[in-house]
């Protein structure tokens, strides 16, 4: 059997998702306290699905990718408030946090270039990927076990976007 077929079978078992739940039922009391913003980010991301999925242009694949990151990225926003609700001590009190440094640009425009130059100061960290798609709980750089293990689900991912055909998405 070759690869095509293979991917063929796959996604002919996949459900494509059409629409998006969100819930914030796992977001604790002590987080809904202490960020009473929460509400008005929900209503962002609510408009957000509403404004993409009303697009009769979007292919099944592209619905369904749209959802499950849109979820995906809800759910670290939740994990993010929980962990810092249960975590007071990790809260900066005294120094100010100053902005941060943001790079976007086009592609073959030098962004990774720089990325990685600032990346080499020590006073500065520059996230990972994992660092990005899986925030809670922080793991340190010398923790090679659980490190080991976000680099796993990313394996995971990777095969089920291949699989979907989406290779180089």
């Amino acid at each position: 059997m070759d690869r095509k077929n293979t991917n063929d079978d796959i996604a002919s078992q996949l459900v494509f998702r059409a629409d998006i739940n969100f819930s914030d039922d796992d977001l604790s009391e002590e987080a809904k306290a202490q960020f009473t913003y929460h509400n008005e980010v929900l209503s962002v991301f609510q408009l957000n699905a509403r404004i993409v999925l009303s697009n009769d242009r979007l292919s099944p694949t592209g619905r369904h990718l749209f959802c499950t990151k849109l979820e995906k990225e809800y759910k670290n926003y939740k994990s993010v408030l929980n962990y810092v609700a249960m975590h007071p001590e990790n809260k900066i009190k005294t120094q100010a946090i100053h902005s941060p440094l943001i790079l976007c640009g086009l592609p073959r425009t030098g962004t990774t270039l720089l990325f990685n130059l600032l990346a080499c100061d020590p006073a500065c960290r520059a996230p990972l990927l994992m660092d990005i798609l899986h925030p809670i709980p922080p793991i340190a750089r010398s923790d090679n076990d659980n490190q080991a293990q976000r680099n796993l689900f990313s394996s995971e991912t990777s095969a089920m976007m291949d699989a979907l055909g989406l290779a180089n998405y």
